[in-house]
């Protein structure tokens, strides 16, 4: 891993991360950034470059069993994952994701999102450890993609998705656990917004609830 923090302690600053350089990492299994936390807040703030090539190698891979993940990628920020079975962002925990630059699952090239993919999601969330609510907030200058499959992945209930960017894949934009549960997911877009590829909600909840904010349709390129 370019960097890897694991910690025990409940110390507010013991997982904070951030980089403004360029972290970039070949190896199978060499993660950009690696953290992990049993008790305290992770935060991760980037403003530069993180990119892996490698098998199973995330670009940013957060756990935390006992809070929480803040991950903000902020504007001119870039995270990718080419290598195969390879996530731009994967976190294990409740997370609050706020991005402003890009997150791809594939390269990125004139800040296009684009093949070779890796095959894994530009953000895939698991969140068994607690019943926080996560959310990614994808702000008016951000982009979440994934040149050939699922752009942003849940494998629990309780995700609110803001998207005031850009969300693509040709085949899923955002798709959530299917699971019998009253735990609901929800997806707001904003006026401005573009997304591109199927919207799965939880098919086992009736309670799923999907917002249009002043969105115009021709920016909503789905069929319901």
């Amino acid at each position: 891993d370019a960097i890897h923090v694991e910690s025990t302690n409940a110390s507010a600053a013991a997982d904070s991360i951030t980089n403004t350089g360029t972290l970039t990492t070949s190896g199978n299994s060499a993660n950009g950034i690696w953290t992990s936390s049993t008790q305290s807040n992770v935060t991760i703030s980037n403003s530069g470059s993180i990119t892996t090539s490698g098998q199973n190698a995330d670009a940013i891979y957060a756990k935390n069993t006992g809070n929480s993940v803040t991950l903000t990628n902020n504007a001119g920020g870039k995270i990718s994952a080419t290598g195969s079975n390879s996530n731009a962002v994967s976190v294990l925990g409740a997370t609050s994701i706020t991005n402003s630059g890009t997150i791809c699952a594939g390269t990125i090239s004139g800040g296009v999102c684009q093949a070779p993919s890796s095959g894994g999601n530009a953000i895939l969330l698991n969140n068994t450890y607690n019943s926080t609510r996560s959310t990614i907030t994808n702000q008016n200058t951000g982009i979440i993609s994934s040149p050939s499959t699922t752009a942003i992945q849940s494998l629990q209930p309780g995700v609110d998705i803001y998207n005031y960017g850009t969300i693509n894949s040709p085949t899923n934009a955002i798709v959530f656990a299917n699971t019998a549960t009253s735990v609901i997911n929800t997806v707001t877009l904003y006026s401005g917004s573009t997304t591109t590829g199927a919207l799965q909600f939880n098919q086992s909840s009736n309670g799923e609830k999907l917002t249009f904010s002043g969105l115009n349709n021709l920016n909503f390129n789905n069929t319901i």
